[in-house]
């Protein structure tokens, strides 16, 4: 047999090989695009065998003791005026007002001096409010923004109607048209009304600038019927505009409900945990009820081109109110009520848990705080995973989905008994 037969034999069989690895390659490739495409859009479905592996790694389960950690209620309270009042040791962006202060040189007015408008004692007016229908003060922020979109849905339960109960917790999650994803995820994780029949689920968010994109939120609205959406631009700094919305909309239309917990849709939230703490909660203090992760000595930022600038114009003070983070925010129904009655003679300000925390303050409301309001991202393979009640930065609705079933499978081992070092 001469050379040049085999030669070509083997030339061709490489080609053969080379095209193959090729067509491979580019196979991967295209898998691997669509595995991203669909995981930015949390649509992957994985197993509950292939996210313990893939996922959950060295995450410690629950053994007998985390029954402990379930019903274990650390609340802390925040009100000694020591406390409120405490200054802090570092350099002031701007200098303290005094009645020498030259004119055109901004400056703080010291919060002990606090008497944010109007200067007046709320819980009077709330009283007032309540047992003759109006008050004599005037109106200083009045809400002229209407519902376009209403959920039509009860805020009751039960199969008949003879034996239907008022839910015991409604969410208000406040959302942004464009995050379709991301409100899908939590309507299938952890705040799945058919899981739990005693809550309610409503995203607040205001107009998208596209009309097309608002012909979408229209027909979310016809298929979940879940969404509350006011007649404003849809932005960041129109947040308060979307808190005040659902608190007007929750003291109409839910107001036997318990508790009402307002968040933003990058959180994940463990609701059988926070429904265990807040029934704990309303058989010892059923009223009067602001927690979630404080803040009690923030100051108001006075850089210009910071997202989260204000003027003392417009704040004059140099500390906020101890205030609860936006992300999760845990308020008793008749906290909600009052907001809503002293919310119009309330002097308005663009960031809604700094607003919040001015309003609960003038009420005399002192914040509670618990250890498990994590401010941070925990991660499923955190140890703090098996405990925490909610977790900031899910913002992948994949993630989310994952946290939540990573959550279910801890439970079950749990309920199991499980002796098990790690979930897989």
């Amino acid at each position: 047999m001469s050379r040049r037969p085999v030669a070509r034999r083997m030339y061709s069989r490489f080609r053969s090989a080379k095209f193959i690895f090729f067509m491979s390659l580019c196979n991967a490739l295209v898998m691997l695009m669509n595995i991203v495409y669909m995981y930015n859009r949390g649509e992957v479905i994985q197993t509950k065998q292939e996210i313990i592996r893939e996922v959950i790694r060295t995450v410690p389960c629950e053994e007998d003791t985390e029954k402990e950690h379930k019903a274990k209620v650390r609340v802390k309270y925040f009100g000694e005026e020591k406390q409120r009042h405490e200054e802090e040791e570092t350099e002031r962006e701007l200098p303290l007002c005094t009645n020498k202060t030259e004119q055109d040189v901004e400056c703080e007015i010291s919060f002990s001096e606090f008497n944010y408008p109007l200067e007046i004692n709320m819980t009077k007016l709330v009283s007032d409010y309540k047992r003759q229908g109006y008050v004599n003060e005037v109106i200083i922020n009045k809400y002229t923004h209407i519902e376009t979109i209403v959920p039509a849905k009860s805020c009751m339960y039960g199969d008949k109607k003879e034996s239907q109960k008022n839910v015991f917790m409604i969410y208000l999650i406040k959302s942004t048209p464009t995050n379709y994803a991301r409100r899908n995820a939590i309507r299938k994780s952890w705040a799945d009304e058919n899981k739990f029949p005693n809550i309610r689920l409503v995203f607040l968010m205001g107009i998208p600038e596209r009309s097309a994109l608002n012909d979408m939120v229209l027909a979310e609205s016809k298929e979940f019927s879940d969404i509350l959406q006011l007649d404003f631009i849809d932005t960041y700094y129109n947040l308060t505009l979307k808190a005040i919305g659902g608190i007007r909309w929750t003291a109409k239309n839910c107001p036997g409900a318990k508790f009402a917990v307002m968040g933003d849709d990058d959180y994940y939230v463990a609701t059988d945990f926070m429904l265990s703490l807040l029934e704990h909660i309303h058989s010892f203090q059923p009223a009067g009820v602001y927690m979630g992760g404080l803040i009690h000595s923030a100051k108001p930022q006075r850089d210009r081109s910071a997202k989260w600038y204000i003027s003392p114009a417009d704040y004059p003070f140099n500390k906020y109110p101890p205030v609860i983070r936006g992300g999760t925010l845990v308020m008793s129904m008749d906290f909600v009520i009052d907001m809503n009655i002293v919310i119009p003679y309330t002097k308005p300000i663009r960031f809604d848990d700094v607003y919040f925390g001015i309003v609960a303050y003038k009420l005399g409301i002192k914040p509670m705080t618990e250890d498990r309001f994590a401010i941070r991202k925990v991660r499923y393979s955190d140890d703090e995973f098996r405990t925490v009640l909610s977790s900031h930065g899910y913002k992948r609705p994949f993630e989310l989905k994952h946290a939540w079933r990573c959550h279910e499978i801890m439970q079950e081992l749990a309920r199991e008994n499980s002796t098990k070092k790690t979930c897989w």
